[in-house]
């Protein structure tokens, strides 16, 4: 793998498109079937992806995710990129008001290759396995 030192934000979003597909793609023309039928998938629906590079934070791909299948790629491209981790955000985060300056402090799951976090909101519903963004299951029997 290389290693990219000098770090373009277009050159992140090329390295996101080869695999995840271009920006605004869609995974299903319905949420809630896509939903039913992936019970086990993690979708973030118009979610975004923003880098930080020097304290700065730049959307560099937006589109619909299913981390369970999709955070390898993610994962595989922030350790490319020296010193760059990479946010994904729902959509709200980092549109309308937060479009040039993107709510990282609300963040579903942060990169850099090598470590991952979930963001305080997200971390009661994934959990990663095996290097793997997997659902939480819940436990309905304790109510």
């Amino acid at each position: 793998m290389t290693i990219i030192e000098k770090v373009d934000m277009k050159d992140i979003t090329d390295l996101l498109n080869e695999d995840l597909g271009y920006c605004g793609r869609m995974i299903s023309g319905s949420k809630s079937g896509y939903t039913r039928n992936n019970p086990e998938g993690c979708p973030i629906f118009n979610a975004n992806i923003v880098a930080e590079k020097d304290d700065k934070f730049f959307k560099v791909w937006y589109g619909d995710l299913d981390l369970s299948k999709d955070f390898s790629v993610i994962s595989k491209v922030a350790k490319q990129l020296d010193s760059t981790k990479l946010y994904v955000l729902r959509e709200m985060d980092a549109r309308f008001e937060y479009e040039n300056n993107p709510n990282i402090g609300v963040y579903v799951v942060c990169t850099d290759g090598e470590i991952s976090t979930f963001g305080a909101g997200s971390f009661d519903m994934y959990e990663m396995v095996d290097g793997q963004v997997k659902r939480r299951i819940k436990d309905t029997d304790s109510f």
